[in-house]
């Protein structure tokens, strides 16, 4: 590789690592609010089912009553109401950790060829 080609290809990489930073702290955002809204709803839910409210959901075309008989299985019956929340929770985690992962390959890249571009440059003295 020529040192103008490394040169380019380091500029690439820091313009990706600025990108990265801008998505990371938008994804951390929607991390924190997913994880919110998830566990407001969680205690909605639990408390109108401690106050006799029954939900009813769609399973393959069935409709299932789900209400709670004790106060242990609010919790899981609660969870079950609010899957749609906890999807878009998880959802954000793992695009959160995916962005950290991605910057973790583009800092590995920018390492390697700033260590090509020094040792070209060595080379050119």
């Amino acid at each position: 590789m020529e040192l103008l080609q490394v040169a380019m290809q380091i500029e690439k990489k820091v313009a990706l690592l600025e990108k990265a930073r801008d998505r990371l702290k938008e994804y951390a955002e929607n991390k924190a609010r997913t994880t919110a809204i998830y566990e407001k709803q969680i205690a909605i839910t639990m408390t109108l089912l401690k106050n006799g409210r029954s939900f009813e959901m769609d399973d393959d075309g069935m409709k299932v009553e789900l209400k709670t008989s004790t106060a242990s299985n609010a919790k899981d019956i609660a969870k079950g109401v609010c899957h749609q929340y906890s999807l878009d929770m998880l959802l954000a985690e793992a695009l959160y950790k995916n962005c950290v992962v991605q910057i973790e390959c583009i800092k590995a890249e920018l390492n390697g060829y700033q260590s090509i571009f020094r040792h070209l440059d060595v080379g050119m003295k």
